[in-house]
């Protein structure tokens, strides 16, 4: 997950939990999945922010499909005359990408587009306490970043915010959760809430690998 999952026994400021889907963001390219030491912390490029879930990636790898895959196009294909150029971050690049995988994800399922889901708890003075940010495709829903203010890590929260978004998913229609985890974050609170290890992914950095889990949800009627 990009999570930081926490305990439960600390006091907790006042609170309000919401569920947010923003009308114009796009499922999170992060980690797919919530992550965290222990039940402490989670993954993190920078204390407060985690690598993209492997969840997401393996999503990404299905949406890295070309024409050159398909035998029948390629031989009718010529290449066009064109320039080759690497670079850092380009947002132009990433948003016609993503259109593009989008659409070719859709009519190969007809799953149609994925829908972000996020959670949020802010405290008495509006600050952040934690969050969860995930995307839903067909019936499945994918954990990207999960996170926890340092001094509410073992309030309790990181359990709130994953049940929030498993409810969420559930009453959209989801018959499962995917997400991941590194070793040196948080898979045992994913064991811990009915998460099932299918894998994992060496070469992470520090020798560590990349968990990946899978839940079935509870169907809730409708």
């Amino acid at each position: 997950m990009r999570a930081a999952a926490v305990g439960d026994s600390r006091a907790s400021p006042a609170i309000t939990v919401g569920l947010l889907s923003p009308p114009t963001s796009r499922p999170a390219r992060g980690d797919g999945g919530a992550r965290g030491a222990g039940e402490t912390t989670a993954k993190e490029r920078h204390p407060a922010v985690q690598k993209r879930s492997e969840a997401v990636a393996h999503a990404d790898i299905l949406r890295a499909m070309t024409t050159e895959q398909q035998p029948s196009d390629r031989a009718q294909q010529a290449p066009v005359t064109a320039t080759l150029q690497i670079a850092a971050k380009d947002n132009a690049l990433e948003r016609r990408l993503d259109d593009e995988l989008t659409a070719f994800n859709a009519e190969a399922t007809g799953a149609g587009a994925p829908a972000p889901l996020s959670v949020r708890v802010t405290d008495a003075a509006g600050e952040l306490v934690g969050g969860l940010t995930a995307w839903v495709w067909g019936s499945c829903c994918a954990v990207d970043m999960l996170w926890v203010r340092a001094d509410q890590r073992h309030a309790g929260w990181g359990s709130k915010l994953l049940t929030a978004a498993e409810e969420e998913a559930a009453r959209r229609g989801c018959t499962e959760m995917i997400v991941s985890s590194f070793t040196f974050q948080a898979p045992d609170f994913y064991r811990g809430h009915g998460y099932r290890e299918t894998g994992r992914t060496d070469g992470i950095p520090g020798g560590h690998q990349d968990v990946h889990f899978h839940k079935v949800l509870k169907i809730v009627a409708r």
